[in-house]
């Protein structure tokens, strides 16, 4: 890694903001890959390093009716230039009332309730620098007013002004799905400036927590289009969405559900993740509680009727009719120790996707990650078929600053 990169200069500036400001603090991370195959592209490693920092800053005024939160987040890559990055993940001012609360800046908002994969979440971008199943978003320019109404229900306003395209790491990244990306195309004339608008209203009932929502504007999936030097060229269309989010608890079981449907020139379709998760309290006599997760996910469209409608144009979403089945291990310990398990099948053909990923906290101040990531049974018109040499697994120290 180049220590001499210019972006280490906002690094150490932040590092001493948080150590000097009241109202800061940080996260720095040290993150190391390791591939258990040789790559597919002889640009891509055999192993990588990167550094990651992340800075927090808040302060509240107003008698706490009132306040701003900053949240900025950069990575370093030992191979791939384009992962060398920085992003606002917060920017934002809030003002606070008995009945609402006005939000404006840059603010990621998370929707959903399911384990796979959120369906409804389509306000923020995902981060896919941070890697391919990555939770990362980037962080999203908007207004939000949260209406507060009886029984703790909120309906929340969005205007969201500006649109951000993915981001996709470069040819010397692993793993990466295919071809090298070109810039952004759109189907509105308008591109990356569409003014995107969205409400969503939650509340619970019983022992239940239920979410509606409706968006308009640009997608936040690409489709993407190969070109003949196999360059890929990603493009984001205008879409109508409404969904529903679900979550019962009962004892020890939590049903948990997701339904949206999407429209989009003259055509529409459905997609689900439905499922439970079924907890084992005190496992052999310990302190330590077991999750058994399982969800189903559906999606309508088939890849080759979509080639009918869209010629030329790959989906990017993989799961269309899969089983995920998981384990949720907590030890419920003063080091915070917890692992998952998961595993995606595709019920037509077979291919898997496996992950791995566990926490422990060494002292008050470091933490130990590690995550893992494995395809197997793969065919050539699976999407992460360029993957099928890429198993590998991670290891992250975390400094809490």
């Amino acid at each position: 890694m180049v220590l001499k990169h210019p972006l280490w200069l906002p690094v150490v500036w932040l590092l001493l903001c948080g150590q000097a400001l009241a109202g800061w603090s940080a996260e720095l991370g040290v993150e190391t890959t390791a591939f258990l195959h040789a790559p597919l592209d002889s640009r891509q490693p055999q192993n990588n390093t990167s550094l990651s920092l992340q800075g927090d800053y808040y302060r509240d005024w107003d008698g706490g009716y009132q306040s701003l939160s900053f949240r900025p987040f950069m990575r370093l890559d030992q191979h791939d230039k384009q992962r060398n990055h920085a992003d606002i993940r917060e920017l934002s001012w809030l003002k606070a009332a008995n009945q609402w609360e006005l939000r404006a800046g840059i603010r990621q908002e998370h929707w959903g309730v399911t384990e796979a994969v959120n369906l409804v979440d389509i306000i923020n971008q995902r981060d896919r620098l941070e890697g391919l199943k990555s939770a990362e978003k980037l962080g999203q320019p908007m207004l939000n007013l949260a209406l507060i109404g009886a029984q703790g229900s909120t309906l929340d306003l969005y205007w969201l002004p500006l649109f951000r395209p993915q981001t996709f790491s470069g040819p010397n990244s692993r793993p990466r799905l295919g071809g090298e990306i070109q810039p952004a195309t759109y189907s509105h004339a308008d591109g990356d400036r569409h003014q995107d608008i969205a409400l969503r209203w939650n509340t619970s009932v019983v022992n239940a927590d239920v979410g509606l929502s409706w968006f308009r504007g640009t997608h936040r999936e690409a489709t993407l289009t190969p070109t003949a030097n196999g360059q890929l060229t990603p493009q984001y269309d205008v879409i109508e969405q409404s969904g529903l989010d679900l979550q019962w608890a009962l004892e020890r079981w939590l049903w948990k559900v997701e339904v949206l449907q999407r429209k989009w020139q003259n055509a529409h379709y459905w997609a689900s993740v439905s499922g439970f998760e079924y907890t084992f309290n005190g496992v052999a006599d310990s302190q330590a509680d077991l999750g058994v997760v399982m969800e189903y996910l559906n999606d309508q469209r088939d890849p080759a009727d979509w080639q009918n409608f869209h010629p030329g144009r790959m989906l990017t979403t993989p799961f269309n009719d899969d089983f995920m089945l998981g384990l949720r291990l907590a030890i419920n310990n003063l080091s915070s120790s917890d692992a998952f398990l998961g595993l995606i099948i595709d019920r037509k053909t077979g291919a898997r996707v496996w992950s791995l990923q566990a926490t422990q906290r060494l002292n008050e101040t470091l933490q130990l990650s590690l995550s893992a990531q494995g395809y197997t049974h793969l065919t050539p018109t699976d999407l992460f078929y360029p993957l099928r040499q890429d198993d590998h697994a991670s290891l992250q120290l975390t400094w809490y600053l």
